[in-house]
């Protein structure tokens, strides 16, 4: 749940965002969603087990460790970002523009996202 919780917010917000910066045409915007969607869900769910895996247990979760957590996966999905918006727009400066745009706004639901689930689903990992 928690990866559909920021998976369904995030691709929604990183399509209306390539949307307006790329100009791209619904059909374009329908087919990124679908990429989007499916590669977010490749890298977030894995990402997401590994950290609980290797990660600190919860009981030592501070806003360092959430910021090195939400960093590194900002770094991976910035990746992604910048080929998805190319490969559908074919335009350079405008895929930087969107994966700035995305780091942004997915930084903001990602970190909301943990704190909604933390609070609505303590993890208890020792």
């Amino acid at each position: 749940m928690k990866t559909m919780t920021f998976q369904i917010s995030a691709n929604l917000a990183d399509t209306l965002i390539f949307g307006e910066i790329t100009g791209a045409d619904p059909t374009t915007n329908a087919l990124f969603l679908i990429a989007n969607s499916s590669s977010a869900v490749a890298v977030y769910f894995p990402y997401e087990l590994a950290w609980d895996y290797y990660g600190p247990p919860p009981k030592l979760t501070t806003v360092q460790t959430l910021t090195v957590k939400t960093t590194l996966y900002q770094l991976i999905t910035v990746v992604r970002n910048l080929a998805l918006s190319y490969i559908f727009s074919g335009e350079l400066l405008s895929s930087v523009g969107f994966a700035i745009a995305a780091i942004a706004v997915d930084t903001t639901l990602y970190l909301a996202n943990e704190h909604l689930w933390d609070f609505m689903v303590p993890r208890t990992r020792d």
